[in-house]
């Protein structure tokens, strides 16, 4: 089991160059989990697809809702105290706090493209090149 950040959501179901480390992610580890928040930026993000006339917005539904699907049964709030914590530890943000403290609390790495989060958490974070490579 991992904790995947909005970051690799992103990578997984919109279409990008990357969208292919992020399958090899999901075939070399498949149980995936996230802050619950992941659902809103997930969203955010896809809103400037849909600006940009990268993805229709019939098509940002479809890959919400799968990507809904795929992580309903392993989504997590970290408690707020965990994130508070965190970010009293660091310069991160509290957002990105709920993933570490996720993965904190569940013993597992948390899998990113965040380099803050990188850099301020490097036992418990982890980049998707580096996981794929260890």
């Amino acid at each position: 089991m991992i904790v995947v950040d909005t970051n690799i959501i992103c990578l997984r179901w919109i279409p990008a160059k990357e969208t292919a480390l992020a399958e090899a992610l999901l075939r070399r580890d498949p149980e995936w989990s996230s802050a619950l928040l992941w659902r809103w930026e997930f969203r955010n993000a896809m809103v400037g697809y849909i600006r940009r006339r990268s993805l229709t917005a019939a098509t940002a539904v479809e890959l919400y809702g799968r990507a809904e699907t795929s992580l309903a049964q392993h989504e997590y709030v970290a408690p707020a105290q965990d994130v508070f914590e965190l970010v009293t530890q660091s310069a991160c943000t509290a957002y990105d706090c709920e993933f570490v403290a996720i993965a904190r609390e569940r013993g597992v790495r948390l899998v990113t493209a965040d380099q803050q989060v990188l850099r301020e958490f490097p036992h418990i974070a982890i980049s998707l090149g580096d996981f794929l490579d260890s």
